[in-house]
């Protein structure tokens, strides 16, 4: 078997997306073990239900349930190479792991490259 390009293309690609995976995953375990250690010298994130006990009858009536939300995220032209998409990879894992799936906003010549990568993409402004 001969590797040619596309299959170490195919490889950096498999790196870039496993390395985006583990960095989210060690953020996610560094932000809980911050939480559940009184370590005043790092900032935690406070969990949603702490944010809803700041608000008002009213004003929690005023928040839209998860359906209601579109996340999108612009990008033009990073498709196409390895650090880019090593970008891509690092936002799309982000926000999977916090139960969401952005449309990817493209230039209409990159469309192609971001579909490829198995992210929900549309064509979207002039980028």
């Amino acid at each position: 078997y001969k590797f040619g390009r596309e299959v170490g293309f195919n490889g950096q690609l498999r790196c870039a997306e496993l390395q985006a995976k583990q960095a989210v995953q060690l953020a996610r375990a560094s932000i809980k073990d911050v939480a559940s250690h009184d370590q005043p010298k790092y900032i935690g994130v406070d969990s949603d239900e702490s944010f809803f006990k700041l608000l008002s009858k009213e004003e929690r009536m005023c928040v839209p349930s998860v359906d209601d939300l579109h996340f999108g995220v612009i990008s033009a032209r990073r498709a196409a190479n390895v650090a880019g998409i090593a970008d891509i990879f690092m936002v799309q894992s982000q926000c999977v792991d916090a139960g969401i799936t952005p449309t990817w906003y493209v230039d209409e010549s990159s469309l192609k490259d971001y579909r490829k990568l198995g992210l929900k993409a549309v064509v979207g402004g002039k980028l």
